[in-house]
């Protein structure tokens, strides 16, 4: 849907986040791209994506521990939605 606007975009997976940040500041700018707004969509906490996202990143994502109910039901609890993304990004 970003695309289709007009919002070039990369999608970054960091399954590790303790790996990624072991690897060389070249390699991680090399993935993260530069200038670029960066939005974490996490469906745990934040920890951690404050590294990566800088001052002016965009974090999507569950605040809180705890919460309990089928996926679809906590992703809009917590705005991890498409419409959420789309708005972040534009």
């Amino acid at each position: 849907e970003l695309e289709a606007r007009g919002i070039s975009t990369r999608v970054v997976s960091v399954p590790c986040m303790e790996l990624f940040m072991q690897q060389t500041p070249a390699y991680r700018k090399s993935v993260l791209g530069e200038g670029a707004r960066r939005i974490a969509i996490e469906a745990a906490i934040e920890q951690g994506w404050e590294k990566l996202l800088g001052e002016d990143g965009i974090f999507i994502g569950m605040r809180s521990f705890g919460a309990s109910a089928p996926a679809e039901v906590l992703y809009e609890k917590f705005g991890i939605t498409t419409a959420a993304i789309v708005k972040a990004a534009a």
